[in-house]
Parts: structure tokens; C-alpha cells; sequence
């Protein structure tokens, strides 16, 4: 009783997964490494120490100095991230001009 409604349901997921296949791929991934690379690139810009507060550029206390030091790993980071998402980025265009 239940069997022609389940091969009417594969019939329909089938179709509906040809049909995907045969349109164009999406672009969304690249838009997103693409706002994800924006806003690394804004994140190295105020971990610069000149854009930090004056407060910490000034490192009056052990604490403020600890704070300082980690803020220049988090640079240090973000940089190997942005590094890597640049050469994916550049290896998956390359991919797409050539084909």
C-alpha cells in the first residue's frame, strides 16, 4: 500500500538531484572565503599596534603587556589564516580559468 507512494518519492528526489547536477554551480563558497578575507584583512588592520587603544600601546603594567602580547599571536594568526585562504584562493581561480 505504501509502495507506490515511496517509488513516486525516489522518482522525485532522482529528479530533483539530475536537475541540480545540471545547472550552473554555485558561487556562494567563493563569495563567502571572499567576506571571509574582507574581514581577516579588517582584523590584521586593528591588530596593528598603531590602531590599538593608547592605553595598550603605552604597556604601563604587567597585565597590559600580557594583553599586548597576546593580541601579536592573534596577529600572527589571522596572517597564516589569510596566507592560506590567498593560496586557496589563487589555486581554485587558476583551476577555474583553465577549464
Amino acid at each position: 500500500m505504501f509502495l507506490p507512494f515511496s517509488l513516486s518519492f525516489d522518482a522525485l528526489g532522482e529528479s530533483l538531484l539530475i536537475q541540480e547536477a545540471d545547472s550552473e554551480p554555485p558561487h556562494k563558497m567563493d563569495e563567502n572565503m571572499w567576506k571571509n578575507r574582507e574581514h581577516i584583512e579588517e582584523i590584521l588592520f586593528l591588530l596593528e599596534r598603531p590602531h590599538w587603544p593608547s592605553v595598550l600601546q603605552q604597556s604601563s603594567t604587567a597585565e597590559v603587556a600580557e594583553f599586548a602580547t597576546t593580541l601579536g599571536q592573534l596577529k600572527d594568526k589571522f596572517q597564516a589564516t589569510l596566507r592560506i585562504l590567498e593560496s586557496f584562493q589563487s589555486k581554485n581561480s587558476e583551476r577555474v580559468f583553465n577549464t
